[in-house]
């Protein structure tokens, strides 16, 4: 049977705000198993792809299920500035590229968030994206556990309003290149000049672009469509330490994808 058969949309808003329950911790742990495992064949071994925003930060993952149990194949992190005033933790442009990058990239993420935060606007960073390794690439399993990146990054923002939001796209796997053409993430600019890709240390010097989103990308919207009875039958965690938010993806969606259907 395809992995593909029996899909789960699986969201946690705050695994640390609900860790009595037994289903979030071992959703938890397999979420950070896929990361461990997925960042483990591009990066070097001493790269760890999680941090204490796993704990807090907004999950949503597509698993498949087999006997009841669920495994994710796409994962992706979501952290907000307004969880971040929460919980006392910075959201600036050295604490989101731990002080690497040149001193345009740490300005130019400051700016970005600076204009947006002054507004009261929700800035989400995405992060710990992250695909089933173990399925061969070139296949069509491998395909469409990418694709799900498209309506997951849609969900986020339309679930959340996201006004704005973050990202560190590593090039080595051409992921910035989804992220601008399929997503709506183009490069930060610092003064108008194009911001060039930068080297993490930590995460073996590979090449990372810092990119911003002002609009969701029509590819991701189409994919958010075609998801919505997956919506709609998700499994979803919620915050126990705020009001429960209503479901805003449809109405949100449609809000946002007739005009953006006429632009283009």
């Amino acid at each position: 049977m395809s992995i593909l058969n029996n899909l789960k949309l699986v969201v946690i808003d705050n695994a640390y705000a609900s860790w009595e329950d037994s289903f979030v911790q071992e959703m938890y742990c397999k979420i950070i198993d896929l990361k461990k495992r997925c960042y483990g064949t591009y990066f070097s071994k001493y790269y760890a792809p999680i941090d204490k925003w796993d704990f807090h930060g907004f999950h949503i993952s597509f698993c498949h299920e087999e006997n009841g149990e669920y495994f994710p194949l796409t994962s992706m992190r979501i952290v907000t500035n307004h969880k971040c005033r929460d919980y006392g933790f910075p959201y600036n442009g050295n604490s989101l590229l731990n002080s690497c990058g040149s001193e345009k990239h740490q300005l130019a993420l400051n700016e970005f968030i600076d204009q947006y935060d002054k507004q009261n606007m929700t800035i989400g960073t995405i992060s710990g994206l992250a695909f089933e390794p173990n399925i061969p690439s070139g296949t069509t399993e491998k395909r469409e556990i990418k694709n799900f990146l498209l309506p997951i990054f849609a969900y986020s923002h339309l679930q959340w309003n996201l006004d704005k939001s973050l990202c560190i796209g590593v090039c080595a796997s051409n992921l910035n290149e989804v992220y601008d053409k399929k997503l709506g993430l183009k490069p930060l600019k610092y003064h108008n000049e194009v911001l060039p890709p930068i080297s993490i240390p930590t995460a073996g010097n590979e090449l990372f672009e810092v990119m911003g989103l002002d609009q969701i990308a029509l590819p991701a919207l189409e994919m958010a469509k075609e998801f919505m009875p997956l919506w709609h039958d998700r499994i979803h965690i919620y915050d126990k330490n705020v009001e429960r938010e209503e479901d805003l993806v449809e109405k949100n969606l449609e809000a946002i994808y007739s005009p953006t259907l006429k632009a283009a």
